[in-house]
């Protein structure tokens, strides 16, 4: 566009017709391009003498400078000498400064009686280099089969090389976790975890050790004071996706083991009940060294039976949900191993 305007602007301009006037000079230029003075200023300093001591009968100068947003800046030069009437087009894609000076220059060339003594006059910026055709791809050369080794002529043959693709890693680990569990006890109680667990790759595998107990109460009626517990084992399995060192494993598993009331002497025949649930207890790890972890899970347990404890003409001492929370946070050691492959 900037060159299409400057175009327009060289047909717009019309030599001088008054020929009683020995010089003109004139500049027209954006706010953020050098001025009229300052552009004169250069071409006088190519001439080495004021544009008002050139020993020419008659001459003018006219130049008008366009901006465009995307072509950048051009100047359109009229220049008139006894010599005849000279048109350019200069062009700069992004300073106005740099065109100016090589209108500058342009403008002394013209107007030099040695023109030589001045230096080269500015070349237009050449057209890209085509891109060089890629060559074609030659053709595969067929892969010759090893010849047999005669095993009469003492030849061994070579030997394989050896695999250099990287082992699996393999990592064991032992966490230690306390929470709080609800649901399983009387309402929220202290809840710990102790896992062992194996995690190969994106895969991790645990056995775990749950245990859990109500802090003494009393009921009404009753002058002792009970206790609630509850062990479980636990076997869970999920994915474990991974961000920089940050571990998310998701996991999900089964857990068996027995509620206990003491003192048993109050339900003598069913103070240890079966307790099975499901787990799944999503979480997060922050892995700041190869060897530790710090880990965060929260998660339900689906109970797969309801056992109660009741003394008879009194309220029930504990009946279970049968939807469940928990949480824990804790550290884990590991211990990291190389698996070689073959």
């Amino acid at each position: 566009m900037a060159y299409a305007t400057a175009l327009l602007a060289l047909l717009a301009i019309a030599p001088p017709t008054d020929t009683t006037v020995r010089e003109r000079w004139f500049w027209n230029a954006p706010p953020q391009c050098p001025s009229g003075e300052t552009v004169r200023a250069e071409i006088e300093e190519h001439l080495g003498e004021p544009m008002a001591q050139l020993p020419l009968t008659t001459w003018s100068v006219v130049g008008t400078v366009t901006h465009d947003e995307d072509a950048g800046y051009a100047v359109a030069l009229v220049i008139e000498t006894p010599d005849g009437r000279h048109d350019r087009l200069l062009t700069d894609p992004s300073s106005c400064e740099a065109l100016s000076s090589s209108a500058a220059l342009l403008v002394a060339l013209a107007l030099s009686p040695d023109p030589e003594a001045l230096g080269p006059e500015p070349e237009p910026d050449p057209d890209p280099d085509p891109e060089p055709t890629p060559p074609p791809n030659p053709k595969p050369k067929p892969t010759q089969e090893p010849e047999p080794i005669d095993p009469a002529s003492g030849i061994e043959p070579a030997e394989p090389p050896q695999s250099t693709s990287t082992p699996d890693p393999l990592t064991f680990a032992i966490s230690l976790a306390p929470g709080l569990d609800w649901g399983t006890l009387r309402g929220v109680t202290p809840h710990s975890r102790l896992a062992l667990a194996w995690q190969p790759r994106r895969l991790r595998v645990s056995v775990a050790a749950h245990f859990g107990a109500n802090p003494a109460f009393e009921l009404p009626g009753l002058p002792l004071k009970i206790r609630l517990w509850r062990w479980s084992l636990a076997g869970e399995v999920g994915p474990v996706p991974t961000l920089g060192r940050f571990e998310f494993p998701l996991m999900a598993g089964i857990e068996a083991g027995q509620l206990l009331l003491t003192p048993s002497a109050l339900i003598p025949r069913s103070s240890q009940v079966a307790w099975a649930a499901l787990l799944v207890t999503p979480g997060v790890s922050w892995v700041p060294l190869e060897w530790f972890a710090v880990t965060a899970r929260a998660g339900t347990t689906v109970a797969f039976v309801q056992p109660t404890f009741e003394v008879t003409g009194l309220d029930p001492i504990l009946v279970p949900s049968r939807i469940g929370v928990r949480a824990y946070l804790g550290v884990e050691f590991r211990v990291p191993l190389i698996m070689k492959t073959d």
